[in-house]
């Protein structure tokens, strides 16, 4: 019987090898191969691909790989954004399950972490991934975790290309709050250290643990 690959979507800017996927490839059965996309992870001024255009190559790579066997997907960030879009919308026969951290497009009703309210979801919008999904959202990570009158809604509809409804007024310095705990406070790449609410692990480890238990 052939093993399931464990195939890594990185997030943008990071490098191929590492980075915050890294800690998933440790422990594996005996047998599974790790398969890192060499999509462009690029979102300008982090390289000069627009958003669009990485998803749809990391999209087809996604496909690309599905067509030779078994595989649990992993995401971060762009690679959430575009492994799940891949599991919602491009026919995946082979995909045993996903496991995305720090969605942009994480529905609100998809999160596998205590500390998330409804009234928060991803940055871009709301998809919904089929079949077997974990997905992790640190609580003030605005990436994934964002209200829905805050207005980097807007700023990300300029990146993506997508039309968010806005409803009420957008309070006042939310916009700039979101931008700071983004940029300067490391709300969105404090997976690998942060401890989810009420549990022992961080981000990172859970979604290690659920990476095998799809493994296997």
């Amino acid at each position: 019987m052939t093993r399931p690959r464990l195939i890594l979507f990185r997030g943008t800017g990071e490098p191929l090898h590492g980075g915050m996927l890294g800690p998933l490839t440790h422990g594996l059965p005996a047998g599974v191969d790790v398969v890192e996309a060499a999509y462009r992870a690029e979102i300008p001024p982090l390289g000069t691909q627009p958003l669009p255009a990485s998803v749809a190559q990391g999209r087809r790579m996604a496909v690309d790989l599905d067509r030779h066997g078994p595989w649990v997907g992993a995401g971060y960030s762009l690679g959430a954004y575009l492994l799940g879009h891949a599991v919602a919308a491009d026919h995946l026969q082979n995909c045993l399950g996903v496991v995305l951290l720090a969605d942009p497009l994480r529905d609100r009703r998809q999160v596998s972490n205590n500390g998330v309210g409804r009234d928060r979801w991803g940055i871009a919008g709301e998809r919904w991934v089929p079949g077997r999904v974990r997905s992790y959202a640190i609580p003030d990570d605005p990436i994934t975790a964002l209200s829905r009158s805050n207005p980097m809604r807007f700023v990300s509809d300029l990146v993506t290309g997508r039309r968010q409804p806005f409803g009420g007024l957008w309070p006042a310095g939310a916009g700039a709050s979101a931008v700071w705990r983004y940029a300067a406070t490391g709300r969105h790449t404090a997976y690998g250290v942060e401890r989810m609410p009420g549990d022992h692990r961080t981000y990172v480890e859970a979604a290690r643990d659920d990476v095998l238990a799809m493994l296997s």
